[in-house]
């Protein structure tokens, strides 16, 4: 809160999720929304009301109104204050593949994830037949497997107690498996992390190693036993 004549700076209610997204009602409530709400692999928003003292201090406790899909970007309403109006950020990628000329630009593009789940690319298979890609299509990110000239995707690995995030699936050097992270669903980003390897076409997950803030896995494309990872560090 701000006493403009005053010039005079007060904080009366503080959250992470707080955005620019406020709106003055005709009786002097508040409209504001929170983002970060994870119901999914996406992070939605939730609307709330708050009523208001002449003096800005918080009356009574605020109201959720409304959960909404996407990050909330503005808020309005109508004079009397019966009608609000907001605009919601989504974000919902898909895989496409294309084909490339010699000089890398593209010939033509196909939608391959047909579904509206978020669905992101990381990988091809050795074969260069499939995609490797995480989806949260069953409520969490998953990975999964697709060929080109197929229309569903197969599930490689899926999350048992639906309180991790499979992310980035590579295939190793020698092809033989698949690398992948898995990060639990809700922690900071220095939460611990792992990397799994599970067989090319399938099977059971062999946990390879664990440490802080895992947020990518790569390995190359050549002959070599070298895969690399990145981390977040604490106060980084």
């Amino acid at each position: 809160m701000n006493d403009w004549q005053r010039a005079r700076a007060e904080t009366i209610f503080s959250d992470d999720g707080l955005s620019a997204a406020l709106h003055w009602l005709s009786d002097g409530r508040l409209v504001y929304a929170l983002g970060n709400v994870k119901t999914s692999s996406r992070k939605d928003s939730s609307l709330w009301v708050v009523s208001l003292q002449a003096s800005g201090r918080i009356s009574r406790s605020p109201k959720r109104i409304a959960q909404v899909h996407g990050r909330v970007s503005h808020i309005t309403g109508s004079l009397d204050g019966k009608v609000l109006i907001f605009r919601s950020d989504t974000w919902s990628p898909s895989v496409y593949i294309s084909s490339l000329t010699p000089d890398g630009a593209l010939l033509s593009k196909r939608r391959l994830t047909l579904d509206q789940s978020v669905s992101i690319p990381s990988s091809w298979t050795p074969d260069s037949r499939a995609v490797l890609f995480n989806s949260d299509r069953n409520g969490t990110p998953e990975i999964f497997k697709q060929a080109v000239n197929e229309p569903l995707a197969r599930g490689l690995v899926a999350s048992e107690d639906q309180l991790s995030q499979l992310s980035q699936p590579g295939v190793t050097p020698d092809g033989s498996e698949i690398l992948y992270i898995s990060t639990p669903k809700s922690g900071s980003p220095e939460a611990s992390s792992s990397i799994f390897a599970v067989p090319i076409d399938g099977g059971v997950p062999r946990l390879v190693l664990k440490d802080e803030g895992i947020y990518t896995v790569q390995c190359p494309r050549v002959v070599s036993t070298i895969c690399l990872y990145g981390k977040v560090k604490k106060g980084t």
